[in-house]
């Protein structure tokens, strides 16, 4: 299991939870490790976190990892102090969004997430606000398959208590009372994870749809991510095939696929 957070003060209270001890390696980034858990501190912005989640990655490369990205953000009608789980992200620069699939029993709230460049105290309404999280869910879906990728926010300013208010002091504080189910959401992540492990009927599939077009490099890593999330969310192989069959090459099947996946996308 990887986590990302953006600042010390947001992870510190996962660090005792998860008895992760700091490792001295050559990086910007502050990277501590237990028996099964990687926790990297990005620092502030996406730039910061598009490099911690690839550093993350190459320090300790594997398909099968789940991401959990954990942190504070603004909230334009949460309490402080409510945790969300993420169901979508928006980019505020580039208007993009991205759907991080919904197949754990978490009792988190859930929220639509909005990334922006700098801090504001402008809320709208059930959006949350944070400067990282889309580049996370951006990055982190470069290594591994969607439903392994999540992210949790713990409201630490909306309206009545803009975020010119905020103090760094309040995080531990914020974040500790949720560390039970943040447990609970790592550990049902990290079961879902050994279940994703290829089985032989994705293994037999997937030959079959190579057989059917050329693919690219970057399009057999596209089409075993999609075939992983379609597995998890319960897409059926017959389906699955006869888009293929039906498509003219691998880019207007991939394209195909992945619009299909989108419509299954589970948002309870």
């Amino acid at each position: 299991m990887n986590l990302i957070t953006a600042f010390l003060q947001e992870a510190k209270p996962v660090i005792e939870l998860l008895n992760l001890k700091k490792v001295e390696v050559p990086s910007p980034f502050k990277l501590y490790k237990g028996e099964i858990h990687n926790l990297v501190i990005s620092g502030p912005g996406g730039e910061n976190t598009t490099q911690a989640v690839s550093f993350l990655h190459g320090y300790l490369p594997s398909l099968f990892t789940p991401w959990l990205n954990i942190g504070l953000a603004g909230h334009g009608s949460e309490k402080i102090g409510n945790a969300l789980q993420v169901v979508k992200c928006i980019d505020e620069n580039s208007g993009r969004s991205t759907f991080p699939p919904q197949i754990f029993t978490s009792i988190f709230s859930k929220t639509i997430l909005k990334t922006v460049q700098h801090p504001s105290n402008e809320y709208l309404p059930d959006h949350a606000y944070d400067m990282e999280g889309f580049s996370f869910f951006q990055t982190a879906t470069r290594f591994s398959p969607n439903e392994l990728i999540q992210s949790v926010k713990i409201i630490s300013d909306n309206p009545v208590k803009p975020f010119s208010q905020f103090r760094k002091s309040e995080t531990e504080s914020l974040i500790s009372p949720h560390l039970p189910n943040l447990l609970l959401l790592i550990e049902e992540m990290e079961k879902s994870a050994k279940s994703l492990q290829p089985k032989q009927e994705f293994i037999q599939l997937f030959q079959n749809l190579i057989s059917l077009f050329s693919y690219s490099e970057t399009q057999i890593f596209q089409l075993k991510k999609h075939l992983h999330h379609a597995f998890a969310i319960g897409i059926k192989t017959d389906s699955i095939l006869k888009i293929a069959k039906e498509s003219s090459d691998s880019r207007n099947f991939l394209s195909t696929f992945l619009k299909e996946l989108d419509s299954k996308r589970l948002f309870s």
